[in-house]
C-alpha cells in the first residue's frame, strides 16, 4: 500500500515541480517514456544519458570463468521480478540441477521468498544473502556464471546489468526498461519476454547451454559496449555538454 500511495503522490509532485525545468536529463529512453506520458515535454529541452560504472568495474582485470551460481542483486520485492526468477529458477533445476540462485539484497518479501523456496525444499539451492557493501558487489559478479535481472516494472536504467557487462558478465533481462535499451539480444547478453518465467527459465538455460567460445565473445562484447558507451569520464563529459547548452539556452 506505501509503496502505491508513493507511485501517485510523485506523479503530482513531479506535475507540479518540474514544470518549472527548462531541461531534463533521462538515464533512459524507457524513462523518459514513461514520465512523457505524465507530463508534457514539448515545452522542455531533453537528453538521455545513461549512468556511468565506477572506474575499478573496468581497471580491474576479468576472468573468464563460469561457475555454477546464478545471480541477483537488488531490493527483493515483486515488481523487480524475485518471484519470478524463483519460479523460473525451479523450472530450471529440471534440466541444470546442479545450479545453484543467490539472491543478494532485502525488501519487504523477502521473508515470504525464504518461506516459498523452504515449502518448496530448494533452501540448499537458493540462498538469501543481506545486503553487501558495494565494493564487495564486484568478487559477487566475477564469482556469477549468470547475471539476471528479471523487472516486472519498467526499470529506469538497471544500474546491476551494466555492473554485470563491466566484468564480463552473461546477462539475462527483462525485454522491458532501460536494461532492453543496453543489452542486444544474442550480442552482450541475452533478454526474454517481461513476465515470463517459462521464457526466462528457457533463455537461463541456453545461456548456460552456450559453448566456451560462443560464452566469451558475448562475455567480451558486453564489457566492450560499456567501455565504449558509459565509462565515467565519456558519461561526465555528456553532462557537462548538456549543462553548457541549458546555460546558453537559458540567457
Amino acid at each position: 500500500p506505501f509503496r502505491i500511495w508513493q507511485y501517485w503522490y510523485n506523479i503530482g509532485y513531479r506535475r507540479k515541480a518540474f514544470l518549472s525545468f527548462a531541461s531534463q536529463i533521462f538515464i533512459s529512453n524507457a524513462q523518459q517514456q514513461e514520465i512523457a506520458a505524465i507530463q508534457d515535454l514539448s515545452a522542455q529541452t531533453t537528453d538521455v544519458i545513461y549512468n556511468p560504472v565506477a572506474p575499478n568495474y573496468l581497471s580491474k582485470k576479468t576472468n573468464s570463468g563460469f561457475g555454477q551460481t546464478i545471480l541477483y542483486t537488488g531490493r527483493v520485492q515483486h515488481y523487480k521480478g524475485v518471484g519470478l526468477l524463483l519460479e523460473a529458477f525451479r523450472k530450471l533445476l529440471t534440466t541444470h540441477p546442479d545450479m545453484q540462485l543467490r539472491i543478494v539484497g532485502d525488501g519487504d518479501q523477502r521473508q515470504e521468498y525464504e518461506a516459498l523456496v523452504a515449502r518448496w525444499g530448494l533452501q540448499y539451492k537458493i540462498r538469501f544473502t543481506n545486503h553487501v557493501a558495494y565494493e564487495r558487489l564486484v568478487d559477487l559478479y566475477d564469482e556469477a556464471a549468470i547475471v539476471v535481472a528479471p523487472h516486472v516494472w519498467v526499470e529506469p536504467f538497471g544500474r546491476t546489468v551494466v555492473e554485470a557487462m563491466a566484468r564480463a558478465r552473461i546477462v539475462v533481462v527483462a525485454d522491458t526498461g532501460g536494461p532492453a535499451e543496453v543489452v542486444t539480444n544474442g550480442q552482450t547478453g541475452y533478454t526474454f519476454r517481461a513476465g515470463d518465467s517459462a521464457d526466462l527459465a528457457h533463455t537461463m538455460g541456453h545461456a548456460l547451454a552456450s559453448g566456451e567460445l560462443r560464452r566469451r565473445a558475448l562475455q567480451r562484447q558486453a564489457r566492450t559496449w560499456v567501455t565504449d558507451n558509459i565509462s565515467m569520464d565519456m558519461i561526465a563529459s555528456r553532462y557537462e555538454d548538456f549543462y553548457r547548452r541549458a546555460v546558453i539556452g537559458s540567457r
